[in-house]
């Protein structure tokens, strides 16, 4: 059963001057377990708190 994971970053600055202060990047992938969706998960979180950013994510389970 496929699995579609949304996400929104944003730079929060920090006190930092960045060009993409107040900018989001979105997107969305989907899985067919849900293994993959935690790896993922866990790799995109890791990736956005690293460069300083704030994320929201969603999952959504597709029904057959």
């Amino acid at each position: 059963m496929p699995y579609t994971v949304w996400y929104e970053s944003w730079d929060i600055g920090g006190g930092r001057t960045s060009s993409n202060v107040g900018k989001a990047a979105t997107a969305r992938k989907t899985f067919e377990s849900k293994p993959e969706v935690d790896n993922y998960v866990q790799l995109i979180t890791n990736r956005t708190l690293q460069n300083g950013r704030v994320m929201s994510i969603a999952i959504s389970k597709q029904e057959d």
